[in-house]
Formats: C-alpha cells, structure tokens, sequence
C-alpha cells in the first residue's frame, strides 16, 4: 500500500538521483523514516524511476553521468506523471544566473551541495508540508481549500480517491 493507515499521517514518496554513492547512501538512510525513498545512480536510471511512478520530490544532483540534471528536468517537466513531482536541485556551483536558470527550467528550490543531509532534509520538509498538511485535513474530513497547481491535480485526486471521500468538489479561479 501507498500509505501506512487510510487518513493516517501522509507517507511521502522521493526519488534522490546522485551519482555520489556516499551521498546518496546517506540521503536515503536518513530519510527513510519520513518517506518511501528510491535512489538512482545516473540520469537515465532517474527518469526511469521518475516517470514509472508519481513521487512528491525528486532530488537531482545537476551534474549527473548518461543525462545531465538539465535534460533530466526537461524530461520530467513533459511527461504526465512526472509533471507534479517537485524537483529540488543540488548543485556544486552556487552561482546566481545558474540559479535563475534552475527556476525557469522548474525546480521547486535549490541547494549547493555541501555532503551534509541535514540542508536536504530541512528543504524537503518545506517541499512536502503542502501535500501533508492537505491530505491531513482531507482525512479529517475537514473542508479543505486546495491550490492546484501546488499539489497538483492528479495528485489531488489520487489523494480523495485512496481516503475514499464523498462530497462536492467546487473548483474555482484564484481571484
């Protein structure tokens, strides 16, 4: 199953792509507790990963073997499934036109890597409180204001369906 109990606590879903196996190694150990963790060597094996099912976030390293972060986000951005993950990058550059390039290829947030989990963990966190706190409320069948192109539609609807709602979904435009 997706998650431990139905409306229990959200279990979010990862992917961390990087070829540092020593990184990678740690990342996946240290977030094990707060989500189902997949890892990927390379590039290709990411894509792979990432469109064959819908994780919150994907970790990408930028410099990566077989596929570059770069063509990893692109292909990410035009595939069904992989359109709604959140991609967090990790570069070993920290310049800021590499930057504003990472933001308008789509990724949700940025780190320079470091080695240490900790930066990682604290913005994954940020990343993930969005769809925890909503599919919280939702299980609390709480009414729930939702923004769509934050969670993501697909998602959305996975989320009412696997609680097993019932009820009116109203969508309007923001104002």
């Amino acid at each position: 199953g997706r998650h431990r109990v139905p409306g229990g606590s959200y279990k979010a879903h990862v992917l961390v792509v990087e070829d540092d196996d020593a990184l990678r190694g740690r990342l996946l150990k240290q977030l094990a507790p707060f989500a189902e963790i997949d890892g990927a060597a390379d590039g290709i094996e990411g894509l792979l990963k990432a469109t064959s099912k819908a994780y919150d976030v994907v970790v990408a390293d930028l410099n990566l073997p077989g596929l570059d972060g770069w063509g990893l986000m692109r292909q990410l951005r035009q595939h069904v499934t992989a359109r709604e993950s959140a991609i967090l990058v990790l570069s070993a550059h920290d310049e800021l036109r590499e930057t504003l390039k990472i933001a308008r290829a789509g990724a949700r947030a940025y780190l320079t890597k470091t080695g240490r989990a900790k930066p990682v963990l604290d913005t994954l966190e940020l990343l993930l409180s969005p769809r925890k706190d909503a599919w919280e409320s939702l299980a609390r069948k709480e009414k729930t204001a939702i923004d769509l192109r934050l969670l993501g539609a697909m998602w959305t609807l996975r989320a009412i369906a696997e609680l097993d709602l019932v009820g009116t979904l109203t969508i309007e435009e923001p104002i």
